[in-house]
C-alpha cells in the first residue's frame, strides 16, 4: 500500500503534529465559542427571566390599579343608587303626606257639607210637621170627624 521511507516520516511528522496542533486550536476555539455561546443564552435567559418579571409585575401592578378602580367606581354607583333612593323616598313621603293632607282638608269639607244637609233635613222636617199640623188642625175645624162606630153600623 503505502511505502514510507525515512525522508517523508519528518515531513508526516511536521504535519501530523501540525494537524494536532490545529485541531487542538480548533477544539480549544470550540470550546471557547461553546463558553461564550453558554454564557450568551445564560444571559439572554437571565435578561428574559427578568424581563418576563419585570412585564409581570407591571401586569400585576396594572389589574391591581384596574381592580381598585373599578372597586371604587362600584362604590360611587352604589353610592350614587343609595342617594337616589333616599331621595325618591323622601319624594314620595312628601308626596304622601301632600295627599294625606289634601285628603283630610276633602273629608272635613265634606263633613261640612254634611252637617249642612242634616240641619237642611232637620229644617226640612220640622217644618214639615208644622205646616201638616197646621193643615189636619185646618181640615178638623172645617168638618167634624165621623165616628167610625156608626159609619160602620150604617154601612153594615
Amino acid at each position: 500500500m503505502y511505502e514510507t521511507d525515512d525522508t517523508t516520516t519528518p515531513f508526516v511528522s511536521a504535519n501530523s503534529q501540525a494537524a494536532a496542533r490545529l485541531l487542538e486550536m480548533a477544539a480549544n476555539n470550540a470550546d471557547q465559542l461553546v463558553a461564550e455561546a453558554k454564557a450568551e443564552a445564560a444571559a439572554l435567559l437571565n435578561a428574559a427571566s427578568s424581563d418576563a418579571d419585570q412585564v409581570t409585575s407591571s401586569a400585576v401592578a396594572e389589574s391591581d390599579q384596574l381592580l381598585a378602580a373599578a372597586r371604587d367606581e362600584a362604590q360611587q354607583i352604589s353610592d350614587e343608587a343609595q342617594q337616589a333612593r333616599t331621595e325618591q323616598a323622601a319624594d314620595l313621603e312628601r308626596a304622601r303626606a301632600a295627599s294625606l293632607a289634601d285628603l283630610a282638608d276633602e273629608k272635613a269639607h265634606l263633613a261640612a257639607a254634611v252637617d249642612r244637609l242634616r240641619e237642611v233635613e232637620r229644617d226640612h222636617v220640622a217644618r214639615m210637621r208644622t205646616y201638616l199640623a197646621e193643615e189636619l188642625a185646618h181640615l178638623d175645624q172645617l168638618a167634624p170627624v165621623p165616628d167610625v162606630a156608626a159609619v160602620a153600623d150604617t154601612a153594615a
